[in-house]
């Protein structure tokens, strides 16, 4: 190891590190920087940087941060909320040094983990040195996060603390949260700005965790909560007839909401095309228009199992971990909740319709000029490429041009089903070349009547130089097994998944990455 360069301590504040330096850093580091030093110029590379030593050298990276916290006093890397560090990359004794440094970039990293317990133990070490806002938002975006963690929370915090106490009332409305005697005495250290808080609230969440506590409350403590006593220690108002149930704590408030709309008959049904559309609703809830698709159908293999639902579900999210936190590619995917309505599970996700919004295909065959206009930055810039990954990645098919909509300006990947299935294997039917890597292809042109050299001869390619290293950065950098996590609790098998990204990998190694992508979806 070469220590001058990783020993951040001897090194000028903001003195900038020659490509020599880079080099020698990088050879420590892992391949991914080796082949492109230049990677921590700038905050977007940092955080590419940060995860590739993560997983190609995790036990340098600690020295790494800070290196880049040193050349870097401003770096905050805000997308990097929901990036895992590998258990051995830093010791608590560490973490707890950073959560009190100066340095955003390290306070931000003291509070990423991998574990649960690693985060519980990380709230119990920081209680007294960090900032609870900064635990707190570490725990909403934490997914393995349970009630053991929200009760060390709960314990650490001050409710005579304003900042506290805004923390303790959106404890109070996490679906996760249990009331019990040893957390009302939080309350009772403040019980008029508790009772105050309540404002009058008759059927939430909130009031229905502090019924018991008011209940024995003076009567100056119930009258500032402007309830009646009787009404004080009323459960929230269950909906009447069919209950939307929430298969994921993360989706309780939609859930709630749907009820209310499902049981005010603000519902019906839509036919859609698809194989796993039968049975679609469209629902009107605060204020947005929700699809409600899903068969009570399996998927079986080595995939794994899972129903239309949870593949439906599963795709966005996957999708999105694949990409960088921030990536402005990640609103193209819309997310679903899984929902429990009767005996049928559904997603549900923000539908996307209406006189303003087409499918790509409608517009490709309406005004050819426009589609491509749609599509033109997206392509320039390697982004397209990206996504054809992450469809080939997650086995999914079905990317023709009426499952792609758009509003002229954005684009959005709808109907994830039938993903998560070997693409090479011909018994699972027809598989599209993804309709957006051939969207510069005439109209009058039938693609599919092309030999394989005229379709790649066809087919989109980046046009700015950089694309292609960006497209290799984004495959080095993608965590991988986070992806395989989040599939495994849906159902998904994690092999298939695995060979399909070691193919990306070993293709873009040898040619043009554009032109490597666009010849795996041709010749399987």
């Amino acid at each position: 190891m070469n220590n001058r360069i990783v020993d951040t301590k001897n090194r000028e504040s903001g003195k900038p590190f020659s490509e020599q330096e880079k080099l020698e850093a990088s050879g420590v580091f892992g391949p991914h920087l080796f082949t492109h030093p230049h990677l921590w110029d700038d905050q977007r590379k940092a955080e590419r940087a940060l995860v590739s030593v993560a997983q190609n050298g995790p036990e340098q990276f600690a020295s790494f941060a800070e290196l880049l916290a040193k050349n870097h006093p401003n770096l905050r890397c805000p997308n990097l909320t929901s990036f895992e560090i590998p258990q051995n990359a830093i010791d608590m004794e560490t973490r707890a040094k950073w959560a009190q440094d100066e340095h955003p970039l390290l306070q931000n990293l003291a509070w990423l983990t991998v574990s649960k317990q690693d985060f519980v133990n990380n709230i119990k070490a920081f209680a007294k040195v960090a900032e609870p806002l900064t635990a707190w938002e570490s725990v909403k975006r934490n997914g393995q996060i349970d009630r053991e963690a929200l009760d060390v929370l709960w314990e650490s915090l001050n409710p005579a603390k304003s900042s506290d106490f805004y923390i303790m009332k959106e404890i109070l409305a996490h679906p996760l949260f249990v009331m019990g005697e040893e957390q009302e005495k939080k309350l009772d250290k403040e019980p008029l700005l508790f009772a105050a808080s309540l404002n009058g609230a008759k059927s939430s969440r909130f009031v229905y965790r502090v019924r018991n506590w008011l209940e024995h409350q003076p009567a100056n403590v119930v009258q500032m909560a402007k309830l009646p006593p009787k009404d004080s220690l009323r459960k929230a108002e269950a909906p009447v007839g069919l209950s939307v149930v929430p298969l994921r704590p993360r989706d309780d408030g939609l859930a709630v909401e749907l009820s209310h709309a499902w049981n005010n008959k603000q519902v019906k049904p839509v036919k859609l095309d698809g194989k796993y559309s039968q049975g679609s609703k469209l629902i009107q809830a605060n204020g947005k228009t929700y699809l409600l698709k899903g068969e009570p159908l399996k998927q079986t293999g080595e995939d794994g199992e899972s129903t239309p639902a949870q593949r439906e579900a599963a795709f966005p999210e996957m999708a999105v971990a694949m990409l960088e936190r921030g990536d402005a590619l990640a609103k193209s995917f819309i997310p679903a909740a899984l929902l429990l309505a009767g005996n049928h599970v559904y997603a549900a996700m923000e539908w996307k319709g209406g006189e303003d919004i087409c499918t790509l295909d409608q517009l490709y065959r309406h005004n050819h000029a426009d589609s491509q206009k749609v599509m033109a930055d997206k392509l320039a810039t390697g982004d397209l490429h990206k996504i054809a990954c992450i469809d080939y990645v997650l086995g999914n098919p079905d990317r023709h041009g009426n499952n792609i909509m758009t509003d002229g300006k954005d684009i959005w990947f709808i109907d994830h089903a039938g993903a998560f299935v070997d693409i090479l294997d011909p018994t699972n039917g027809k598989t599209f070349v993804p309709f957006y890597l051939r969207v510069n292809v005439p109209p009058k042109v039938n693609f599919s009547e092309l030999s394989q050299a005229q379709k790649l001869n066809a087919m989109s390619q980046p046009s700015l130089p950089s694309a292609g290293d960006d497209i290799r950065a984004f495959l080095w950098a993608c965590p991988i097994e986070k992806v395989v996590e989040i599939g495994k609790g849906f159902g998904i098998g994690p092999q298939p998944i695995w060979r399909r990204f070691e193919r990306v990998l070993n293709a873009v190694k040898g040619e043009n990455p554009a032109i490597a992508i666009n010849r795996l979806w041709v010749e399987q």
